[in-house]
Order: C-alpha cells, then structure tokens, then sequence
C-alpha cells in the first residue's frame, strides 16, 4: 500500500471475497463468489510518502462434505480497503489451489 497523499494514511477496515474459478471434482462451480467479511490486516496506517506491504488474514471455513482425491478449486480474491484515502477495490492476479481431500492429523 503506498500512501500519495500528504498525510498518514489509516485502514479502517479490510474485507474479502473470493470466486470460484476452476472447479474439479467438487461440489462447487466455476463463479460461485464467498463474501467472508471483514479480514484482520495490519498494518493499519503508513505515514505519507511511504509504501507498505499489507496483510490480510481472511477465514474461508469450507462446509462441504469430503471429496474424492484429486479433487480441487482455483480461487481468486477481490480485496476492499477502507482508508482515510478513500475506499480501495483489488482485484488478485494469481489463484490460490486448495486440493482435496485437505488431510488433518486426527481428523477422520
């Protein structure tokens, strides 16, 4: 985040959504768009002038039943910041994968 105005800017908030954008073996569909509200960020100001990297920690709790192996979605994320600057809209470039089965040690 870079800040081209005079001042400190400040995060108010962060919130995210992702879409579906490849779907293999799933029960979802290309399209399919998650709202998961608001993400803890930090950090939450950076002084005028500067540039900063932002991170954001958003939840994605996914309630589907287990899948069979091999199975998969691609996601990408679009990103709204509320700052002092005004509100901000990005849009990610690169997907994130999550393969199935997700494996947890103890989880059965």
């Amino acid at each position: 985040m870079v800040s081209t105005i005079g001042v400190r800017a400040t995060v108010s908030s962060a919130s995210v959504s992702v879409t579906i954008e490849v779907a293999r073996d799933t029960f979802n569909r290309p399209g399919q768009v998650f709202n998961l509200g608001h993400a803890p960020f930090s950090p939450s100001s950076v002084s005028a002038g500067s540039s900063t990297a932002l991170r954001l920690e958003p939840v994605f709790t996914c309630t589907n039943p287990r899948g069979p192996s091999g199975g998969f979605n691609e996601i990408s994320a679009r990103i709204t910041l509320n700052t002092s600057a005004g509100t901000f809209t990005l849009q990610t470039t690169n997907r994130h994968r999550t393969s199935f089965p997700i494996y947890f040690p103890g989880l059965r």
